[in-house]
């Protein structure tokens, strides 16, 4: 789906705390926006400890 998810909300507004809290509640790191994982979002907003913890949860 489409839908701007909260963990795409807490990576772009630069609330890496809240992205990781999510990630480790189960966030789906696999969701894309806009055509883009949240992986992608991650490196965007220079989020280095949440792209880490979404490298480590992304389908291979």
């Amino acid at each position: 789906g489409e839908d701007k998810t909260p963990l795409y909300w807490a990576l772009t507004e630069g609330h890496e705390e809240l992205a990781l809290l999510l990630i480790e509640r189960g966030a789906d790191p696999d969701q894309r926006v806009n055509g883009h994982d949240m992986a992608y979002y991650a490196g965007w907003a220079r989020a280095e400890r949440a792209a880490a913890a979404i490298s480590a949860r992304t389908r291979r």
